[in-house]
């Protein structure tokens, strides 16, 4: 089975010209506290936790004046959906990720966790 045939979960998107304070908000109504940062359909990074608990962005700014674009991070593993379940998940693991980015060639399509991969091979 190959990420094609996986329901892949939707996160919110935003483009990383979308003001910062717009995207905490856009993370924190979603329950994989994600924002999928996109340009031009082609996936850019992620801005989460990980991301606002970095340390890079400034405290006494108002968040409204500033672009999520430099803070979002860029995870380790990205995979195009042509690749099977079992091998994304070996990719989640050996990088310690949770979510993981789905491409069809260069273009984002969607999001799985470990979670989800993790009960399609337990079945």
């Amino acid at each position: 089975m190959t990420l094609r045939d996986v329901p892949l979960r939707s996160a919110p998107v935003a483009n990383p010209g979308t003001a910062l304070d717009e995207a905490l908000r856009l993370m924190e109504g979603d329950p994989l506290k994600t924002v999928v940062l996109v340009d031009d359909g082609m996936f850019m990074g992620f801005f989460d936790q990980e991301a606002v608990e970095s340390g890079g962005i400034p405290r006494d700014t108002d968040s409204a004046l500033l672009t999520v674009g430099p803070y979002a991070r860029r995870p380790p593993a990205i995979v195009d959906w042509n690749r099977t379940v079992e091998d994304a998940l070996a990719e989640m693991e050996r990088e310690r990720q949770d979510v993981l980015p789905v491409v069809q060639n260069i273009r984002y399509v969607g999001v799985v966790t470990r979670e989800d991969l993790a009960n399609l091979t337990a079945g």
